[in-house]
């Protein structure tokens, strides 16, 4: 689904239709979305995504679906060339139909101010990026015009949620603390890898040396459900992937699409690229494994101490 909205809202928001199907007036309204707490308690609940943007200007939002026993909506390269800044994921709970609108229109049933998306029950992991399309147009010009074929302002991923993701409630959906790494340079070079020589691994580890990666954070049950960024004074072993012959390699991500498509609903933490190889090391893992949902790359531990 794709849609361009008019300039008329701040917060904008894709929910369950179920849940807001007696959301028909602004008193209604009033009582369900007035407040802050109100927002959260839906967030909370997994019936409501909010994209907040805090500027009332016209955005145009696509959103995609990957369904259960289906491929999963995964950023393409395009966009992840352009793409400013990636939410953690947000939990739907879909009753069969999702819709987005302004904050403002939520319920209301003004069918020119909502796009209904068809979307099967079932709880979902909701990814809201920020794409820069000015940037590809015309280097970041703000008043560039958009031309047809442009990126979206939004693009909304959907896919099916690990049972017992609930993440912690926000209205903040691009964290203020910098936004989670992206890394198109490093996803490229890992795609692109053709040879498994070392002066294949060089390169690739070159560019990651120079980048933040993603570690997966598990830390027991409850903590392994929280798909946010966890502090740096915090300690907790790092998702690792049995490789052939029984090697115990640590997951490196370029970005939380990867670490999703791995292990949905996992805590992460960001580290400099340099750095998660030396962890790698001290940490007497037998290599790394770059986005092992795919493409995937297994960089030996010889290779890493050559490199570092």
């Amino acid at each position: 689904m794709r849609r361009a909205f008019p300039a008329e809202a701040g917060m904008w928001a894709l929910w369950d239709a179920a849940r807001f199907a007696r959301v028909r007036d602004y008193r209604a309204w009033k009582r369900e979305l007035l407040h802050e707490a109100d927002l959260l308690r839906h967030v909370a609940a997994g019936v409501l995504v909010p994209v907040n943007i805090s500027s009332e200007s016209g955005c145009e939002f696509e959103v995609r679906a990957g369904l259960p026993g289906s491929a999963r909506a995964t950023i393409r390269e395009r966009e992840s060339q352009f793409c400013a800044a990636s939410s953690a994921p947000f939990l739907l709970a879909s009753s069969g139909e999702a819709c987005l609108s302004a904050i403002g229109d939520v319920g209301l049933g003004l069918e020119e101010s909502v796009a209904r998306i068809p979307l099967p029950a079932g709880r979902y992991s909701a990814v809201v990026h920020l794409l820069d399309w000015r940037k590809e147009l015309a280097g970041g010009d703000a008043d560039a015009v958009r031309r047809p074929g442009a990126l979206p302002d939004f693009l909304i991923l959907l896919n099916p949620a690990a049972a017992g993701f609930r993440p912690p409630p926000t209205l903040d959906t691009f964290r203020q603390d910098g936004p989670p790494p992206t890394n198109p340079e490093l996803l490229a070079a890992i795609s692109h890898a053709r040879a498994k020589s070392y002066d294949a691994f060089l390169s690739i580890l070159k560019v990651m040396m120079r980048s933040t990666v993603i570690l997966g954070a598990q830390k027991g049950v409850e903590s392994a459900s929280l798909s946010v960024p966890l502090p740096e004074d915090v300690e907790v072993p790092l998702l690792a992937v049995q490789a052939h012959g029984g090697k115990k390699m640590l997951a490196v991500f370029t970005d939380l699409q990867a670490l999703e498509a791995r292990r949905p609903g996992c805590g992460w933490v960001a580290m400099a690229g340099g750095d998660a190889l030396l962890h790698a090391l001290k940490a007497n893992f037998d290599g790394i494994i770059l986005n092992p949902a795919g493409p995937g790359l297994e960089v030996p531990r010889a290779v890493l101490a050559r490199a570092v």
